[in-house]
C-alpha cells in the first residue's frame, strides 16, 4: 500500500512530503536528503485534501403513539456516516431540553403531536438533522366516571338523562326514598298512607 491514496496526482504527493517532512538538516544528507519523511503526518495531510462527506441522521422511536404518560425510547442508531466519523448525537425534546446520546428515554405527559429532532455531527463538524413525530392521547380523566358503589342508583347532585331530556336528581331521590318507605311498611305490616286525590 502506497503512502498516498490511489489516484493521487504526483504534485500532491510532493506537496504532502515537503509540507510534513522533518527538516532539521542544514545541508544535504545522502540517506535522507534535506529531511525525514513523516509518514503519519503525510497521511493526515492527504486526508485533509479529501472532501468530507456529512453524516446521515435517522431518528426513530420504539413507540410513536399512545396515551400519556408514555415513556418512549428514542434511537439514532440507524444514523450513518460515509466516512465512519460520527462524533456526537443530540436530541431536541418537546420541553426544549437538548440531550446527548445515541439513544435516550423521554416521558410524554400531555396529549398532542410532538416532533423530536436528532442532530448527528461528525468529527469534522459536518452535521445532519432528522425528526420523528410521536402522537400522544391526553391522560385518562377518571373524574367524569360515576361511582355508585355498586347500588345502581344515581349520585346526589348529578343529573340523569332520559330519552326526552333531563330527569332531575330530586325526582330520582324521591323515587328511591318512596321505594324504601314501601319496603319498610311491608316489613312491619303497616298500611300504606292514603294520598289525597289530585285533579288532572
Amino acid at each position: 500500500m502506497g503512502l498516498a491514496p490511489s489516484g493521487t496526482p504526483p504534485e500532491d504527493v510532493r506537496e504532502a512530503i515537503l509540507t510534513t517532512a522533518n527538516s532539521n538538516k542544514s545541508d544535504w544528507d545522502p540517506e535522507i536528503g534535506w529531511g525525514e519523511i513523516d509518514a503519519k503526518a503525510a497521511m493526515d495531510f492527504f486526508i485533509s485534501l479529501v472532501p468530507n462527506e456529512p453524516p446521515v441522521a435517522v431518528a426513530a422511536a420504539d413507540e410513536t403513539s399512545g396515551r400519556a404518560p408514555l415513556t418512549v425510547t428514542l434511537s439514532g442508531l440507524g444514523s450513518h456516516d460515509p466516512d465512519n466519523n460520527i462524533k456526537s448525537y443530540s436530541w431536541s425534546l418537546p420541553d426544549l431540553a437538548v440531550v446527548p446520546g445515541a439513544t435516550v428515554e423521554y416521558t410524554f405527559k400531555e396529549g398532542g403531536d410532538f416532533e423530536v429532532y436528532l442532530t448527528v455531527t461528525d468529527k469534522f463538524g459536518a452535521s445532519d438533522t432528522d425528526s420523528v413525530v410521536v402522537s400522544i392521547d391526553p391522560p385518562k380523566d377518571d373524574s367524569d366516571e360515576d361511582d355508585d358503589g355498586g347500588c345502581g342508583c344515581a349520585i346526589a347532585g348529578r343529573e340523569a338523562s332520559d330519552g326526552d331530556g333531563v330527569i332531575s336528581t330530586a325526582l330520582i331521590l324521591g323515587a328511591f326514598f318512596g321505594m324504601l318507605a314501601t319496603f319498610r311498611r311491608r316489613k312491619t305490616g303497616q298500611p300504606a298512607p292514603r294520598r289525597p286525590a289530585t285533579r288532572v
